[in-house]
């Protein structure tokens, strides 16, 4: 059996634009984004590791993901799907040939 460097398929999913609201006051949600990558998903086992984001605070965070580079413009807050999941991303790093995901 050959040796998968990323054995698992996952979704990204965001929205771009803003929203609207109606004269009625019906508020519409911007577009729905989707994209479907292969990636690596490793769990956070050891517990308390965390990202700190630009107000200084810790967020944890419980699943490193490791993907081909992803050239997309994905948002932070951006959600990803895997396995009957779906967790908010808290960090997105692009390298040269990898992308690294904090969920």
């Amino acid at each position: 059996m050959p040796f998968l460097r990323y054995p698992h398929t996952a979704v990204l999913k965001w929205t771009s634009g803003l929203g609207t609201l109606n004269s009625v006051g019906v508020f519409t949600p911007g577009t729905l984004n989707t994209l479907g990558i292969v990636c690596n998903i490793q769990p956070n086992k050891y517990g308390g590791r965390y990202v700190i984001d630009e107000k200084g605070d810790k967020i944890d965070y419980s699943n490193d993901i490791y993907a081909p580079l992803i050239t997309s413009t994905i948002p932070l807050g951006a959600r990803i799907a895997f396995a009957n999941l779906e967790k908010v991303i808290v960090q997105l790093n692009n390298y040269q040939t990898h992308t690294e995901i904090r969920c």
